[in-house]
């Protein structure tokens, strides 16, 4: 959900790098992450979550 809700904010690098690496400590998968974020897309539209491929790379 924190991560869901960080994405759709567009400005929210810092704290969404944190909360992936917290969401990976506690069981997600790198799949489940991107499918999170990637579901987001068509909710909020692709240029509020383009600079989350930064931060997924940096998992």
């Amino acid at each position: 959900m924190t991560i869901a809700f960080l994405t759709t904010q567009g400005r929210a690098e810092s704290e969404l790098y944190g909360h992936l690496h917290g969401a990976l400590n506690v069981g997600l998968s790198t799949n489940e992450v991107v499918e999170a974020i990637t579901y987001c897309i068509s909710y909020t539209g692709f240029p509020c979550v383009l600079g989350e491929p930064v931060t997924w790379a940096e998992m």
